[in-house]
Parts: C-alpha cells; structure tokens; sequence
C-alpha cells in the first residue's frame, strides 16, 4: 500500500505468485547491504568484513583478509548464491617507505557484474557508458594514480585496481544473457526466431572486490610488507553486496501507482581506513551489482499510475542499478557516510569517472569527475525482463499489455532499461519476452521433410502433391470447429455400421468393410496402419448429444472375411462406459481425425473461454537440401487449398503451428487457477502423389 514498505533479506530467491492482480502502491526492496566503510584505526588483526548480498546475491569482498600478517589485496566479491570469486575483484595493496600516504594509498575494489553496461544515449562513442546514473556500468577500482607508489604485486609505479567480476554468462552470444525465452521477429523480411536464455534459474547480483590496504613497512627492509604490526597498515574496505532475485507471477494485471517502486540495487561500496579520520587512505570497495527482476503477467503490467501530471514527468518503477563504489582519495569519488553514521551515495556528478575510449580534456557533460585514487568501482546494472502474452508497448488503447503513459517509453520508468524495452512486439521486427505462462500460448513444429515418395523415375522431377486437413475453419484463423455444445466436430466418415446389437464392449471392435472394398477408401484395407489415431464413435441412434469417441491404435484387415479389426486406446474407458437410454440402439462410425483435441480431461471438449487454432506453412529445399527459410513458399496459411497450388511438386518442407487461447472472454473472465487447459494430443496431415 502506499507508504509501505516490503523489506525482503535472506539467502534464497523470492518468487511471489498472485492468482490475481498485483497492485504496487509503496516499495518492495530487495537490495544488497551497504558497506559501512572503516571506522575502526589500527585494527589490522581485525579483517573487514563484506556487505551482505539479499535474496541470492552475492557477498562483498573481505577488506584486509590477513589478520597475521599484511595483506597483498583485498578479497574478491562473490556471485549470485555463494559463487566463489564471483564478484568483483579486490584491489591491491600499495606502499611506500615515504610519509606521504598518497605514495601508499590502496587501490579500490572492482565492482560486481551482472548485467550489461548501459550506452550513453548522449554519445556515439561505443563503450562509453552512461555516466547521468550511478551504476549503469560495471567500473573496475580506481588505481593509486600517483607515480610514486608501489603495488604489493605488480610492481614499482604501479597499484591496480580490483578488476570488474565476471558475468554468469559464458557462451559468446551477448544476444542470450538473460532466463527463458525471447521471441524476436523478422518483421516478415527474415525468418522469426526464438532465442532461449543461457540462464537456467533467474539470477541475482554480484558482490563487489575490497579494497587493498595502504603500507608503509616497518623495519630494516624498507621493502613490502616488512614487519607486520597491529596498527601498520590502513586497511581497505569490505565491498558491497549483491541485489536479490525477484519473480512476480500473476493471472491478473501487475499495476504501479502513485510511488509504487521495486528497490533491486546493489550495495554501495565504503570507503578504507582514514588517518585520523581526515582523509582515506585505505582503498575503497567497490558496489555490489543490481540484481534480477522478472515480472510475469498474464493479463498487463502497467507504469502508467506513476506518471506526474504536475512534473511532466514519470516515476521510476524498477531501479536496479550497480552500487556506487566507495569513497577514495579525500573521502570523493563515491559513497561515503554522513554525519548520522548511514552510507550516503555522491550525487552522479560528484562520481569518479572510469578511462573512456578516447582521451577526454573534460569529463562527457559534466556528468562525473576524473579519476580518483583508491575509489571503488561502480556495481553493474542488474537485468529487468517484463513478460506478457504479446510484449507490445503502448497507452493502453490499442491492446497493449505493457502500459505507459502517452509520450513516454519503457526506459523512462525502469533503470536499467528492461530487454526488449522498445516493445513493438511480434510481427514488427522486434522482440518481447516469452511468458512462461499466460491466455496465449503457441507450438510450432520444426520444418518436417516430405521425403522422396513423390520422386519420378522416368525423369529428375518430383510429382504433385495434394495434402488434406479438416476440422478447422480456413476462413476464420483456423480455429477448431466445434458445435453449439463446445464439442469437436466429427470429420467424415470412412465406415458406418447402424444399430449395433449387442452393444459392443471391451477394447476391441470388429466389423466388416465391404461397404469400401474396391472404393477410395479400400487404402485403409490395403494399409490399416493409416487408420492409427483415427475414432471409433458410438452414437445413441437419433440423439445429437450423447456420443462417445475411442481412439483406435492399431487395425487388421482380413481380406478373405472382409473384416476390419480395430484396436482401441487401453488407457482410455472401454466400449461399455458409453450409456444409451432405455431402448435406445447405438450406432457406430470409424471416423477420419486430423487431430484430437481434449480440456482438462474431457475429449474433444473446447470451453467457451478456450479456442484452438492451427495454421501451416510449406517450403521448397534450398540448395543444401535443407528447408527454404530465408523466402518461405507458402507462408502460415489455415487454408490447406493454399498449399494445392498446381504445379506445387518442388514443396519439400512443412510444419505446423497450433496456438492455444485460453481467455477468449477477455477481461470479463481472466485467467483464474481454474482456467480451462486445452490439449492437441497428436497432429496429421495427409498428403499423396
């Protein structure tokens, strides 16, 4: 509710499933714990500790590990859910036999990663990531940029900074870094493709590197460490931890109003050891990264409810964005504690700048400021995925299930921008997110060959094919054909046999043929295996109601007694369950069955609140003998005359497509727990030569 706040800590991922609507009128925060930075000196037997992450993510880097001796880096970040140098890199310890502490100033720790950085939309320069917004990109920790220091590791000159962590993607396709499925079109020019995310569970953030400790070494040696003491070192900060993983799976609408907010970031990075609390010596940690956010709606998600009339502006719905590093030299360049002892990130501009591609004599805009010794990095921005049933943006008025206010887009309420943020939606060449559930759904088969049946001998040519398909209605999308009960329509059939007496019974049926002996039909004599997934109806004779169908799965002929054995599905009731009233007689018929259609159970049963419809689409091979993708021949058709074209004999390749509706009445009824589930059990198409 509004002025509410939903806090969720802890190890594990949260999901929340509403069967209805989801209404955000306050906050949800499931972030990475801040960095407190130091406040302790001369506590090097003390390591400081990492920032936890919540909700699956990841724990910030250890400041000053040793705590028997000095520590050459601080330690690195964990990944989502404990991953084991995960996260972002520690920085290095730097030194110095010199007083001056900014020879020995530790190095920041990297930042966590888990999302992609976010371009500048104000340059053309590639890679130079948005500076307007702390954490839209993964920073590494601020090196010690005075020539005079050493690192512990690497050398004379020279005191790096924590490397960025890794992503959790490692296929090289940046195309696939996100959980489950992305439809993409090709807007009719190129096929249409689905692409499956290279992650097996929704994620969460990284943790970010600590900051490497300062040294001045003790002793004879005047080399690093020298002798360790308790107060000899300043020690670096612990990193920030990760944001969490977040799922909102809902039948109905996903709505924000007013301040409606979901908090996902990651934690800020601190800022090291200071002397005498006037400046930090100790290398700051970097942020966490932001975590994963996924909103599932069946019905709409709509950010519409956050705009401000009076602003002229819209309200941020998602904020998912890296932690800011931790403060560096003289307590700038990132996060730092107020005077109340909370963490406090620097506004943008105040932010230390990473290296941009090219050699900048001023930072981009104004947006941020240079370089600043031992600052941490930048957590990366997390991953945002909205998925409905059609992926299309819009007000609202045209059918969208993405609603924004008029003039707006969906970048402009969440941060980092969701994927597929445009939102055109299919069949407009772009793409939308695959909800795993939802009133649509669609299956389509890969491209089956026609094989070599049709091959001339006499000649290098194929000849005709005629295909046949019933049961739909060509002319409106192809939807199944079912009568004022929601029963399927039966098909033609091939056999009849009137007033069976005695009923029949068992799984086994057996009648004579001869009606279709020497006719078209006797191919079902000659080759009863065509006759697999065709039904048996019993019928009470004169009632239109009561029918009941059994699925045949094997048939034998016997061409000396003209009797046609069939078979029936086992697992289905047997030929008894079928009831007439008194004195009522029933009537049998081996029917043609193009596909069978059941819901929840009952056969060739569609509800009014469900349709079925099925469509295909044909193609000749191209010259590697596989399907024609690239210009497909007979584009999706629920028509099958539009695949009997004369001369059609070089189609070498169909497939199929079924979509499934399972609101039909639309917002009068919505998806409920109880929404009816339609099946197609199996699937023919027949075609010969």
């Amino acid at each position: 509710e509004s002025g509410g706040v939903l806090k969720l800590e802890g190890p594990n991922p949260i999901t929340i499933l509403a069967s209805g609507d989801v209404l955000i009128e306050g906050e949800i925060i499931i972030s990475g714990t801040n960095s407190k930075g130091v406040v302790s000196l001369n506590t090097t037997n003390i390591a400081e500790p990492g920032a936890q992450g919540q909700c699956g993510g990841g724990k910030g880097g250890t400041g000053s590990p040793l705590t028997t001796a000095s520590s050459p880096s601080g330690g690195n970040g964990t990944g989502a859910f404990g991953g084991i140098d995960a996260g972002g890199g520690g920085g290095e310890a730097c030194w110095t036999i010199k007083p001056n502490v900014d020879f020995r100033r530790g190095a920041g720790g990297g930042g966590g990663r888990l999302g992609a950085n976010v371009q500048d939309a104000g340059s053309a320069v590639a890679g130079e990531w948005d500076q307007g917004r702390i954490g839209m990109d993964a920073e590494p920790g601020f090196n010690n940029l005075d020539p005079n220091t050493n690192g512990a590791t690497s050398g004379t000159g020279l005191c790096v900074g924590g490397a960025v962590g890794p992503a959790p993607f490692f296929d090289p396709d940046p195309n696939n870094d996100f959980f489950g499925t992305m439809f993409v079109s090709g807007g009719g020019v190129v096929p249409d493709l689905l692409i499956f995310g290279e992650l097996k569970q929704p994620w969460a953030g990284a943790g970010g590197g600590g900051g490497g400790d300062a040294n001045r070494p003790k002793g004879t040696s005047g080399t690093y460490p020298g002798d360790w003491t308790i107060g000899g070192d300043e020690k670096g900060s612990g990193g920030g931890g990760g944001g969490g993983s977040l799922q909102i799976l809902a039948l109905g609408d996903i709505t924000f109003k007013g301040t409606g907010k979901i908090f996902c970031r990651g934690g800020t990075g601190g800022g090291g050891e200071n002397t005498l609390f006037l400046n930090r010596v100790g290398g700051g940690s970097g942020g966490g990264s932001g975590g994963h956010v996924i909103l599932q709606s069946a019905a709409t998600i709509d950010f519409s409810g956050l705009f401000d009339v009076v602003a002229q502006k819209p309200g941020v719905a998602i904020l998912a964005t890296g932690g800011q590093g931790g403060a560096g030299r003289g307590d700038n360049g990132g996060a730092t504690l107020n005077n109340n002892g909370i963490m406090k990130e620097t506004p943008s501009k105040q932010d230390a700048c990473p290296d941009f591609p090219i050699p900048q004599q001023s930072v981009p805009s104004g947006k941020c400021k240079s370089p600043i010794s031992g600052t941490g990095g930048d957590g990366s921005p997390g991953i945002i995925q909205l998925h409905t049933s059609r992926g299309l943006v819009g007000d609202g008025t045209g059918g969208e299930d993405i609603i924004v206010w008029p003039g707006t887009t969906l970048a402009d309420y969440s941060f980092p921008p969701p994927l597929c943020d445009t939102g055109a939606g299919p069949n407009q060449g772009d793409c939308y997110m695959v909800p795993t559930f939802g009133p649509l759904s669609r299956a389509r088969s890969d491209w089956i060959a026609l094989g070599e049946g049709g091959f001339d001998v006499n000649s290098p040519l194929y000849q005709q094919v005629l295909f046949d398909f019933g049961g739909i209605d060509p002319m409106n999308g192809g939807l199944v054909d079912v009568d004022a009960n929601g029963f399927v329509e039966p098909q033609a059939a091939v056999l009849t046999w009137a007033n069976q007496n005695p009923a029949p019974s068992g799984y086994t049926f057996t009648q004579s043929a001869a009606a279709i002996v020497g006719g078209p039909d006797q191919i079902y004599l000659d080759n009863p295996r065509l006759l697999r997934h065709f039904l048996l109806e019993l019928r009470e004779a004169g009632s239109m109601t009561n029918f009941l169908r059994f699925d045949v799965v094997s048939a034998s002929y016997d061409s000396g007694t003209q009797m046609l054995t069939m078979n029936l599905d086992a697992n289905g009731p047997p030929l008894e369950s079928f009831v007439v009233g008194g004195g009522g007689t029933v009537d049998a018929q081996l029917q043609k069955a193009f596909f069978r259609v059941s819901t929840n159970g009952v056969q060739d049963f569609l509800p009014p609140e469900a349709n079925v419809s099925i469509a295909f689409e044909a193609t000749v091979a191209s010259p590697l003998g596989g399907p024609e993708t690239g210009a497909i021949t007979v584009p999706l058709t629920s028509d099958i005359a539009d695949l009997n074209f004369a001369n059609n004999e070089d189609l070498r390749f169909i497939r199929f497509e079924v979509l499934f509706d399972i609101s039909v009445l639309g917002q009068s009824t919505g998806l409920s727990p109880n929404s009816p589930i339609p099946v197609v059990e199996h699937l023919r198409m027949p075609f010969q030569y």
